[in-house]
């Protein structure tokens, strides 16, 4: 089993997958070091995939997420909906309907890109 996954910053199509998936096979059926028969994967991460490192969030720049903020006590996350204007150093800068927001990295729980259907 070969499988890669892959993406860019404007994000990857379905003909994107598969024209890669074609070339990489043109390739690796060339390759003497593959004897067996296999099975090639190309796929994307996915729409709904965690934002996780400031790298993630800087590609996210004028796209609207979802982020889970911790709260102090047991109250649980507070789900935050914005666009991100802006990564900063150790805070990430939503603009949302009641204005913008800091959130500080270290405050998110979860983030996910917002899924408009």
């Amino acid at each position: 089993m070969v499988r890669l996954l892959v993406d860019k910053v404007s994000g990857i199509t379905i003909q994107e997958c598969a024209q890669l998936n074609q070339r990489l096979r043109a390739v690796l059926d060339a390759q003497a070091s593959l004897q067996d028969s296999y099975t090639l994967e190309v796929s994307s991460p996915g729409l709904d995939r965690p934002l996780a490192s400031k790298r993630d969030f800087e590609r996210a720049i004028g796209d609207e997420i979802q982020v889970e903020v911790l709260r102090e006590g047991d109250r649980g996350p507070r789900p935050v909906r914005g666009r991100v204007l802006a990564v900063q150093h150790e805070a990430l800068v939503l603009t949302t309907s009641a204005g913008n927001v800091t959130i500080p990295f270290t405050q998110i729980q979860r983030a996910k890109k917002a899924l408009q259907w």
